[in-house]
């Protein structure tokens, strides 16, 4: 009983005040330095620093894309970028993860792409 509880007040405790969890890495793509395109995935991050439940999108370019999960070559669409950024979307990556974007209305020369990620 008493661990159960130290480990309910730990979860409590690792919450911030939005209800996510505590930042753990940040990303910020600008598009005009390297595009986005929809022939390849460009990585963003080749390995997260901790496990990551939820991330935090904003996009500037107008285009529509898919965050994909996964060593290159091998990454797995987890969703659509949508223009403008889909605000918290909670997604569950392992410790070392790979986070990669492709373009899928179009490329994305202009703008950028801010991501960050909470475990």
């Amino acid at each position: 009983m008493k661990q159960t509880i130290v480990a309910i007040l730990l979860a409590v405790m690792a919450v911030n005040a939005f209800g996510i969890g505590v930042p753990v890495a940040q990303v910020r793509k600008v598009y005009s330095s390297t595009p986005v395109t929809t022939s390849a995935w460009t990585q963003l991050i080749d390995a997260t620093p901790t496990t990551v439940s939820t991330v935090e999108v904003f996009d500037s370019s107008g285009k529509t894309m898919a965050l994909g999960v996964g060593a290159p070559g091998s990454e797995v669409r987890q969703f659509y970028i949508t223009p403008g950024g889909n605000g918290q979307v909670r997604l569950l990556m392992p410790y070392g993860a790979a986070l990669s974007v492709i373009g899928i209305s179009g490329d994305a020369s202009t703008g950028e792409l801010i991501i960050n990620l909470f475990n």
